[in-house]
């Protein structure tokens, strides 16, 4: 498949929150402005029970010695029980900006070590595991599914981690 007009649909297989939560190291990305050219970049995800959400939590360095970055977000599921949608919302200046942007989970390993998530349009892409790299066969295989999920595999940007 080429790269689609079609809006990208999350992974019709569900996934089991509790699993899915925890440290991805994210190995690509179509990155939004604020993180391109990014090194050590994870993303770690925790389930608040009280508030029925997601704390996400990304971290990023621009250079090897650079300092960490964190982008703080909060998610809410929204097609449950599958939970392979979610609204997030990012928090600027101490205030969770109520944007509700569509993070769908495109594809999850079934034992949970690697995740594609993506946005409806394609503008973003993150290609994530639970180490911080995967051998070259697992990663062409990630590549693959992008691709197969429409994306233009040009835009995307292997992400480097010093760990």
């Amino acid at each position: 498949m080429a790269e689609s007009t079609e809006p990208l649909q999350e992974s019709g297989t569900p996934i089991e929150i509790d699993r899915f939560m925890g440290r991805w190291y994210v190995l690509a990305a179509i990155p939004t402005p604020l993180d391109k050219g990014a090194m050590n970049a994870i993303e770690d995800y925790a389930w608040d029970a009280d508030a029925e959400r997601i704390q996400v939590t990304y971290t990023m360095q621009r250079s090897k010695d650079g300092p960490v970055q964190k982008i703080l977000q909060r998610a809410s599921l929204v097609n449950s029980p599958t939970n392979t949608r979610w609204s997030l919302d990012p928090k600027v200046l101490g205030l969770y900006l109520p944007l509700k942007l569509p993070y769908l989970v495109v594809d999850c390993a079934a034992d949970y070590s690697t995740t594609i998530i993506g946005l409806p349009d394609r503008s973003i892409l993150y290609v994530m595991a639970r180490s911080p790299t995967v051998d070259e066969r697992c990663f062409g295989a990630l590549l693959q599914t992008c691709f197969l999920n429409g994306y233009d595999l040009s835009k995307i940007e292997r992400v480097s981690h010093s760990v």
